[in-house]
């Protein structure tokens, strides 16, 4: 083999080395990107879990009947009709 050959074989390989080099540290860096990325993620999805909960408690403390019924009363002064007053129809 050539010097000249040697020399561009050895540069190519020098390319090829410092490419991969650079390539490896730009898939660690976005890896970790990520990683943190999936942990806020995480840490959100928990956050909204429990907001989730709590706004199912609360959802089954509004509907119930008892408190239906009082606000009809008191915000709309509704009340249960008289049994006299109530007609069944088939």
């Amino acid at each position: 083999m050539s010097g000249r050959m040697q020399n561009l074989l050895l540069a190519a390989l020098l390319l090829a080395v410092i490419g991969s080099s650079l390539g490896l540290v730009w898939v660690k860096y976005d890896n970790r990107m990520l990683f943190s990325r999936s942990q806020r993620l995480e840490k959100q999805r928990d956050r909204l879990d429990v907001q989730w909960g709590r706004l199912e408690l609360e959802r089954g403390t509004l509907v119930t009947r008892g408190r239906i019924q009082q606000l009809a009363h008191d915000k709309l002064g509704m009340h249960m009709p008289r049994p006299k007053n109530v007609v069944i129809v088939r």
